[in-house]
């Protein structure tokens, strides 16, 4: 209503951007903030935002620039620092990454996602001991700040297994799980520290748990593929042509 009297106000743009984004009706969202930002370039919040609404999308690359206008124009943001790292981290661009998740956690020493995102920029870099204390202290700022942060424990155990420790790989699964039950990535990890201990009945009951938090994306498709291998181990050829068939119509 507002808009309809005062049609170049970027603010008023700018703020229905934001409650489009957030309302999930990202088309429209980029509508708003694009012309937002034609009536004035230097709001790095519209920039912000926008870059977000790209990312949904899967735009990363628009989602680059408009997170870097922002991070220029707001440089003491943690917030879009952060932001800009998850993109750079989504592009496998880890080197960048690190250094915006570095910067984020200068600004916030308190931010517990830019140290684990930085875990898993150090691991992806080859720095195994900087991504192991880094997880472990995004769990502690977790802890102290008192709030559930499952995700730390989550890349633990991928990079436990990685390594071909399912012993370790499995507790940090199971802390994971007992912080969200409904978590298929952490039962994805258990089911594979199970495979790796070739304890295929737990295996598959935690391969489908994960199909069942999340039955129907990329990552489920990859769930039943691994289903299907384990249901061979167990002899059981009827299940595992029916989850190498739906793997084959998710993929």
């Amino acid at each position: 209503a507002y808009l309809k009297e005062y049609p170049n106000s970027w603010r008023a743009h700018y703020i229905q951007g934001y409650v489009l984004f957030r309302m999930r009706k990202i088309g429209d969202s980029i509508k708003e903030l694009a012309k937002s930002l034609e009536l004035n370039v230097d709001n790095p919040e519209a920039h912000k935002i926008l870059g977000r609404d790209f990312v949904v999308i899967g735009k990363f690359d628009y989602a680059q620039t408009e997170l870097q206008q922002a991070a220029r124009l707001k440089p003491q943001s943690a917030e879009i620092h952060y932001s800009l790292g998850e993109v750079y981290s989504g592009r496998d661009m880890f080197k960048e990454a690190k250094s915006e998740f570095t910067t984020t956690i200068q600004l916030d020493s308190k931010y517990a996602e830019a140290y684990n995102a930085l875990g898993f920029a150090e691991e992806s870099l080859g720095d195994d001991a900087a991504a192991l204390e880094a997880y472990n202290r995004a769990l502690q700022v977790a802890d102290q700040k008192g709030f559930k942060f499952d995700a730390p424990y989550i890349n633990l155990s991928a990079y436990y297994n990685r390594l071909g420790k399912p012993e370790f790989a499995l507790q940090d699964a199971q802390k994971a799980i007992e912080l969200d039950s409904k978590n298929d990535l952490a039962y994805y990890q258990l089911g594979r520290a199970y495979q790796s201990l070739g304890k295929w009945d737990q295996a598959a009951e935690a391969f489908r748990n994960a199909i069942s938090a999340n039955p129907v994306s990329p990552s489920s498709a990859q769930y039943y593929y691994v289903l299907s291998q384990v249901y061979r181990k167990l002899g059981k050829t009827r299940e595992s042509l029916a989850a190498l068939e739906r793997f084959q119509e998710l993929k």
